[in-house]
């Protein structure tokens, strides 16, 4: 069934609410101004018109029923995500939220890199971001638009285009390559215009959990030399259901194709208490939060890759031997559209083996020959 506009435009508006704290999580009410509270509660005609005639795409028209944009993200961090931490109280809804002191913590400047997103994907991911996190946090958010084809994207003196679009947020701001340059440039453009000394690098296709970000940058405020990324669950590319089978804190190196991928707990992982941060080899490249200088100082991405691939087991096995760390923080999700097949975006094979040869010509000497 396709979207209808009418039950979308009524969705869409109520949740782009703030959370009541009175009623809990689930009590929203209308916004009556761009900015209020901890989180974003902007709720404008044009922004709400705009977000409906995007809600076309291509995976909705087979959805059952009508889909909303901003969709109610469930909470599985553990117990002592919830309800323990180690500074003072800030905000607690409903016992949802942890205590953190948001005075103690930076703001982060969040930056995403696409190319040819989906439109309705491209949005999810932004409205996530303002709904869940504390405004006091985000510092901004920089859209790089890596040489994109897509009209809506490219066409600046439309209507509904999404340079239009974002002039109806908060803190956000678009930056454009006019040729596709690849992840790792796109990146490092918007590292480079981050205001902030704390970055988050985000995909174009996620939804943000509740106080996902709090964990992230506590951790890199506390140690600058750390990497940190958060529990990656999955949203189904199919019916766009949250699913908890993403990519955890158990991650390792599969030498014979350079890929990231699962490993057991070790009994040094589960002597770990279910909500710390831990060491990991290696981490996805679709999030992860890091200091400005020292990734920087630490010669940023490698911009010599090619498209994308590759570009975060090149990161970890910098971190590593640079003397840096890498760690997860389970009390942090973050769920990721994973694609396969046509969906995805097309990538050259080509580009995903020279990022794969370059990496362990750099980094693996004579250990090279074991993924081969």
């Amino acid at each position: 069934m396709k979207i209808h506009q009418d039950e979308t435009s009524e969705a869409l508006c109520f949740s782009f609410g703030v959370v009541s704290e009175e009623g809990g999580l689930n009590q929203f009410r209308k916004a009556t101004s761009r900015e209020e509270g901890p989180y974003y509660t902007g709720c404008s005609e044009n922004a709400v018109t705009s977000l409906c005639s995007f809600a076309s795409f291509k995976q909705l028209n087979n959805l059952p029923n009508p889909v909303s944009i901003s969709l109610e993200a469930p909470d599985w961090r553990v117990p002592e995500c919830k309800h323990q931490a180690s500074v003072p109280i800030a905000y607690d809804f409903a016992l949802r939220l942890a205590k953190y002191d948001l005075t103690l913590l930076p703001a982060a400047s969040i930056i995403i890199a696409f190319y040819n997103e989906y439109p309705t994907a491209l949005h999810r991911t932004l409205h996530s971001i303002l709904h869940r996190t504390p405004l006091q946090l985000l510092e901004e958010i920089i859209l790089v638009d890596d040489g994109s084809t897509f009209p809506f994207i490219t066409d600046d003196n439309a209507p509904q285009s999404l340079s239009q679009y974002v002039k109806t947020l908060p803190k956000v701001r678009l930056l454009r390559h006019q040729t596709r340059k690849g992840v790792t440039v796109a990146r490092s453009t918007g590292i480079r215009a981050a205001k902030s000394h704390v970055f988050v690098i985000l995909d174009s296709h996620v939804e943000v959990g509740y106080q996902w970000l709090e964990p992230l940058v506590a951790r890199v405020a506390s140690n600058p030399e750390t990497i940190v990324f958060p529990v990656v669950d999955a949203v189904d590319y199919r019916t766009l259901e949250f699913k908890s089978s993403g990519v955890g804190c158990t991650l390792g190196l599969i030498w014979s194709v350079m890929e990231h991928g699962f490993v057991p707990l070790s009994p040094e992982r589960l002597a770990y208490s279910p909500g710390a941060y831990r060491p990991s080899p290696t981490m996805m490249g679709s999030v992860f939060a890091a200091d400005k200088n020292y990734f920087l100082q630490h010669g940023g991405y490698d911009e010599g890759m090619r498209f994308e691939g590759a570009e975060n087991i090149e990161l970890s096995l910098r971190q590593w031997q640079c003397g840096g760390r890498l760690e997860c923080s389970p009390c942090s999700r973050v769920f990721h559209l994973f694609r396969s097949g046509a969906d995805a975006q097309p990538v050259p094979l080509y580009s995903l083996l020279a990022n794969k040869v370059r990496t362990m010509a750099v980094w693996m000497d004579e250990y090279g020959d074991l993924a081969w």
